[in-house]
């Protein structure tokens, strides 16, 4: 395993286990997020959620080899601190190293695939935060751009970062809500949004923002415009022709930009997001399909044995054992 040496470490039992990744995504500040599953076994997630007036801070760990594309609220902006993972972790293309902190602040979202992780998230309004910035920095908020970049702190700096949100989590009061959720006071909040703002403050600075390349070189655009096809039509039989029409680029560069941002190729990875939406579907209790076979035939999948094929090889159970558990 990869990831941060030392740091306060939070009691396992304060994670709750969370059955749907739409679950996790409750009440978060994501406009859109859609998720592929890779690796085999369960999807399984643990989190521990805490919310400000202005921040949240979260604690997750998910299991298996695992991508997403995440589209937050553009008055917000997140920083992501990677604790551990097993193998590559990749955010944006990226490659994450121990201390590494992501800020993400574009319009587009980010991209990240690792396996076995668990990581801290914190989410903060832009405004307030830049705000808290510029009283550290003296300088104005039109001076300001936060663009998404990696912030690799050094082992010292990264275990502080993480003991202050660990801290933070340690005294927030459960909201009674769920098992996963829980509240700080806002002169708490005030103080950490302050305090993440100072830690920071030398790296932002710092940081030389990379010029806008163009399409036809940036593998992360061109994902992002195939992954924008994929989450307009979930429920349609796309192919490696629409993606490649929707990214404005041929079969082999899209299968470079599919590699070298997720590891898989596209084909791949359409079957693969197939697969993840079925089962979350499945898993959905409140709205769970009648039967398998229309949670299948949804999602393009005509031949019922050999998707309970592809489905027990990834997912470890027969498709109609987990609509069955989510039923009772």
């Amino acid at each position: 395993m990869t990831g941060i040496d030392g740091g306060i470490q939070l009691e396992a039992s304060r994670l709750a286990r969370i059955r749907t990744y739409s679950a996790h995504l409750a009440r978060l500040p994501v406009r859109e997020a859609h998720i592929v599953q890779l690796g085999r076994g369960e999807l399984a997630m643990k989190s521990l959620r805490v919310f400000g007036r202005d921040a949240i801070v979260i604690r997750f760990t998910i299991a298996p080899l695992l991508t997403g594309h995440h589209v937050a609220d553009p008055e917000w902006i997140g920083f992501m601190m990677p604790l551990s993972w097993e193998g590559d972790y990749r955010f944006n293309g990226q490659l994450a190293r121990p201390g590494s902190v992501f800020l993400t602040s574009s319009p587009d979202g980010y991209f990240n695939i690792g396996k076995k992780r668990e990581t801290l998230m914190f989410a903060v309004r832009r405004s307030v935060f830049v705000s808290a910035y510029c009283a550290l920095a003296g300088v104005l908020p039109e001076t300001v751009s936060l663009s998404d970049q990696q912030i690799v702190l050094d082992e010292v700096s990264a275990r502080r970062l993480q003991a202050l949100f660990e801290t933070v989590i340690a005294v927030a009061r459960s909201d009674g809500s769920n098992g996963t959720d829980a509240t700080i006071d806002l002169l708490v909040e005030t103080d950490l949004i302050a305090a993440v703002a100072g830690f920071l403050s030398p790296s932002l600075s710092a940081s030389q923002e990379v010029a806008p390349s163009g399409v036809w070189r940036n593998p992360a655009e061109i994902v992002r415009r195939s992954e924008v096809a994929l989450s307009a039509s979930p429920d349609q039989m796309l192919g490696l022709s629409d993606l490649c029409q929707a990214a404005g680029v041929g079969v082999t560069r899209l299968s470079e930009c599919f590699h070298e941002i997720y590891g898989v190729s596209p084909g791949q990875y359409l079957k693969q997001a197939r697969l993840t939406n079925v089962r979350q579907w499945l898993l959905d209790e409140e709205d769970r399909p009648r039967s398998v076979k229309l949670a299948a035939r949804t999602y393009g999948f005509r031949n019922n044995g050999r998707f309970a094929k592809y489905y027990f090889e990834m997912f470890g159970e027969m498709p109609s054992e987990t609509l069955a558990r989510t039923a009772e």
